[in-house]
């Protein structure tokens, strides 16, 4: 599998799933945007996209941050949907993934920094990537904004800020 990870920040590194592809002998390809990287010009060489978290927000403009243009990402995430590609978003990605969905990303009912249990929800509890963890985990959180969702959209945990 070609596996491409878009990174907005040196400390937004993709660091367990890079290992988790390499690991299993995947093709793997990054674009560090932090460093003035340009974004690939379509998904065709990819099958899984990648795109990982930063402080920006979908309504950050490239004046506000020279190295992230918000709309050129969501036409390539677009794009890999259009042409049947996985598309997995953390964080930042998530909210892009929304956006590129139609769901504008919304603020958090109030921010979370640091780490707080998630709960997952009967959808959560019944999908099987997420047996493992049973009812509720502690996971790391960074944001003041959530990804908008579609009317399909599926929530599979909630936390006690979001």
């Amino acid at each position: 599998m070609r596996i491409h990870f878009i990174v907005h920040e040196a400390f937004e590194a993709p660091g367990a799933y890079y290992d988790w592809a390499i690991k299993r002998g995947h093709d793997v390809t990054i674009t560090k945007l932090y460093q003035g990287e340009k974004l690939p010009k379509d998904s065709s060489g990819i099958d899984l996209l990648i795109v990982m978290g930063g402080p920006q927000s979908p309504r950050t403009t490239v004046a506000e941050c020279p190295h992230f243009d918000a709309p050129a990402e969501i036409s390539l995430i677009k794009e890999a949907i259009s042409q049947d590609k996985r598309v997995l978003g953390i964080c930042l990605g998530a909210q892009l993934l929304g956006e590129a969905y139609g769901a504008s990303v919304e603020r958090s009912p109030e921010k979370e920094i640091g780490n707080y249990p998630i709960t997952l929800t009967e959808a959560g509890l019944a999908n099987r990537n997420l047996s493992h963890i049973g009812t509720s985990a502690i996971v790391g959180h960074w944001h003041g904004d959530m990804p908008g969702l579609t009317p399909q959209a599926k929530i599979l945990a909630t936390s006690q800020g979001c």
